[in-house]
């Protein structure tokens, strides 16, 4: 399971300060055992040993599986080479502060059109559950939260597999 943008951020901020201030790889990931997110100080404590056995940043996010993605080891190692790491690191670090502004702004501006939604499919059988008819046939509160559930159901999973290609597809 990857990492999100927020603790990507914080992760690559904060080693991408330690390393510009010209603390050495290593004594900076010991440093962040503690001060890393919490979702991710395991895998700190992973590169923190693999860095102390000698292996470069990008080769140790690697054994981390797919934790790290495949961009983010590239660019590490790009500036591991060049012996530009904190900015490299920083760079990183304000992208994932970007994505998850985006993906938080996404997130914010889709609210309202849902709740609208979900207002709409409720109000939508109303009247017929006060006039307790619909087409001669006796409409009850069951009836109603049969219909309006099911509704609701069938959009939520429409919705589920939209966002489900979508990640899928930018993956």
């Amino acid at each position: 399971m990857r990492f999100s943008s927020k603790n990507l951020a914080a992760f690559y901020y904060q080693l991408g300060t330690l390393v510009q201030a010209g603390m050495p790889i290593q004594k900076a990931m010991v440093s962040m055992r503690n001060s890393s997110p919490r979702a991710m100080r395991s895998a700190v404590t992973a590169l923190s040993a693999a860095i102390g056995g000698g292996s470069p940043l990008h080769e140790a996010m690697e054994l981390c599986g797919n934790r790290f993605p495949q961009l983010d080891r590239h660019t590490i190692n790009m500036t591991e080479r060049s012996g530009a790491l904190d900015v490299g690191l920083l760079s990183l670090s304000r992208y994932y502060e970007s994505r998850a502004a985006a993906r938080s702004k996404l997130i914010a501006g889709s609210i309202y059109p849902v709740l609208l939604l979900t207002a709409g499919v409720f109000v939508a059988n109303v009247p017929a559950l006060f006039l307790s008819a619909i087409n001669g046939k006796p409409y009850t509160a069951l009836r109603y939260l049969w219909d309006t559930g099911g509704l609701l159901a069938r959009l939520a999973l429409i919705g589920w597999g939209a966002m489900f290609l979508l990640r899928w597809s930018l993956t």
